[in-house]
């Protein structure tokens, strides 16, 4: 996808200073972009490298004053700007059908919301929930009474041990454990003795 910096400006609401017809394809830091990308000041310690950058054009905030051969996006938040920018040039991502994969393995009792995704090798155990539009990737376990939020992501390999609670909208990338065990334990005199992890991990919303 190609817009030029006057287009990507009015996307984000912000005002250019400089040519705005030059064109943009992505998006870089300061110090990596190329002629076709864009990129964003908002931390005072790369305020040097302005001068050098080789950016179609920069977002800075309303306050910043300084010389740079870009044009620049005069932004309120330029880090919500390029995060904004960003989904633009992003592939897009992969499609999640609903559905549960032969392969997964759930217990008879666990509720599932509507739109669930539940990919390859997948072990849900029983007395979990599941909130609406969940995608499980491939290889996920949930352990015994975990509660699992509304357009959450996780992705291979993750694991949830028992009565973990995940809120909406959260992400679990790659490998993530939550709810391992403490490794207590206390010598009673004789040996060590493990001490029962009664708490629960509880991740928010978001």
């Amino acid at each position: 996808m190609s817009l030029t910096v006057a287009e990507m400006a009015a996307r984000l609401g912000g005002v250019v200073e400089g040519n705005g017809s030059r064109p943009l394809t992505g998006v870089a830091a300061l110090s990596e972009a190329g002629p076709s990308e864009l990129s964003f000041l908002t931390n005072v310690k790369y305020a040097a490298q302005m001068a050098g950058t080789r950016a179609a054009a920069v977002l800075v905030g309303p306050q910043w004053k300084g010389e740079s051969p870009a044009a620049l996006i005069r932004v309120p938040d330029p880090d919500r700007a390029f995060a904004q920018a960003a989904v633009v040039f992003a592939p897009p991502a992969p499609l999640f059908p609903p559905g549960l994969h032969p392969t997964a393995v759930i217990a008879p009792d666990v509720r599932l919301g509507d739109g669930v995704h539940i990919g390859p090798h997948c072990v849900v155990a029983a007395g979990c929930e599941i909130g609406d539009r969940t995608v499980l990737e491939a290889n996920v376990v949930v352990g015994t009474g975990c509660r699992i939020g509304a357009d959450c992501h996780i992705y291979p390999l993750a694991s949830l041990r028992e009565y973990t609670r995940v809120g909406n909208r959260v992400i679990l990338h790659n490998g993530v454990v939550l709810g391992s065990d403490g490794f207590g334990y206390a010598h009673d005199g004789r040996a060590w003795v493990k001490i029962p992890q009664t708490g629960v991990v509880e991740v928010g919303d978001d």
